[in-house]
């Protein structure tokens, strides 16, 4: 090989891509209603992270415009589902389509994907576990219930209290967004 020949670096290095394009977030699904609990929905979340062990908070970033959001920012409330392996294949219904124009649910049901209810929402029943959220603000060291979403480009921050949760698959692989990428989904 020649001094002169240069070997490319592989894609997941492309220097163009912002540094955070490499990292491999968890997938998790959103379950939302309105306040009167219908519109129901589901959409994916991978932009969530754990903030606080006690009280345990966890910070979602909101796709703004989604049905999801709007009922986030309506009742403040939304049950956060932490997918696993077997869930890829629900990518595109999950987080390419609007709950305003699919029953996801629905599309659950042919798909023969089985949900139960666990904190006023109903969610997969084979995901990994759940947590009921509750969106939060602070102020002068104490927990209000608002519903202050953070403006952050096209998706809003929202601070969440988990208010309760349950692991239903303790052993199962979590979905991960490196999956999604080598299964070609993103």
């Amino acid at each position: 090989m020649s001094s002169s020949s240069v070997t490319p670096p592989p894609p997941s290095l492309d220097p163009a891509k912002p540094p955070y394009s490499l990292l491999s977030n968890p997938v998790y699904s959103l379950a939302t209603s309105d306040s009167q609990g219908s519109n129901r929905t589901l959409n994916l979340v991978t932009y969530a992270s754990p903030i606080s062990i006690v009280p345990r908070f966890y910070a979602l970033g909101l796709y703004r415009g989604t049905l999801s959001a709007e009922n986030m920012l309506t009742t403040g409330k939304g049950v956060l589902q932490i997918l696993g392996t077997r869930h890829a294949p629900l990518f595109q219904l999950l987080g390419k389509t609007s709950g305003r124009d699919v029953d996801k649910y629905a599309e659950l049901d042919k798909r023969a994907i089985s949900v139960k209810e666990f904190a006023g929402q109903r969610v997969i029943a084979d995901c990994i576990g759940v947590m009921a959220l509750r969106v939060v603000s602070f102020s002068e060291n104490k927990v209000e219930t608002k519903t202050d979403f953070f403006p952050a480009g096209d998706h809003d921050v929202v601070i969440c209290a988990v208010e309760e949760f349950e692991t239903f698959n303790a052993y199962e692989e979590p979905l991960y967004t490196s999956q999604l990428r080598k299964e070609g989904y993103i």
